[in-house]
């Protein structure tokens, strides 16, 4: 009787773990991959405030920005070459700082990645970026 437990247990944790699974695919195959290289016609388009639960970016129309990291403010210069974004900031630079950032298209809406991974096979898939207000 212990033993047919044991395996009626062993089946019922190996069903829940392939559902686990199944769902995980399902949900990334229906997010979709994000478009690396979006066309961007004009800073117009980019420019205005940009969030998520812990970073917030502002770029000013006169290509000044301001960035909050938790709590810690950085404000400079910035410049948009195609879909990559510099943000070269004033003073002192922050511990940390992202060399480059980018612009991608996730779920049809485009995104800024504050650090960009450069590679597309080296990210994550968690960092989906910064969205417009």
């Amino acid at each position: 009787m212990t033993k047919s437990l044991f395996f009626l247990s062993l089946s019922v944790l190996a069903f829940i773990a392939c559902v686990g699974i199944v769902f995980l695919v399902v949900h990334r195959l229906s997010v979709g991959e994000p478009e690396w290289n979006p066309e961007i016609k004009d800073d117009v388009v980019v420019e205005g405030i940009w969030d998520d639960q812990h970073h917030t970016l502002q770029l000013e129309s006169n290509h000044g920005f301001t960035y909050q990291d938790n709590g810690v403010v950085t404000t400079g210069t910035w410049k948009r070459e195609d879909w990559n974004l510099y943000l070269t900031p004033q003073g002192n630079i922050p511990k940390n700082w992202p060399p480059n950032s980018r612009f991608i298209r996730y779920q049809n809406r485009l995104r800024v990645l504050i650090h960009d991974p450069g590679d597309p096979d080296g990210w994550d898939g968690w960092d989906i970026g910064l969205q417009k207000e």
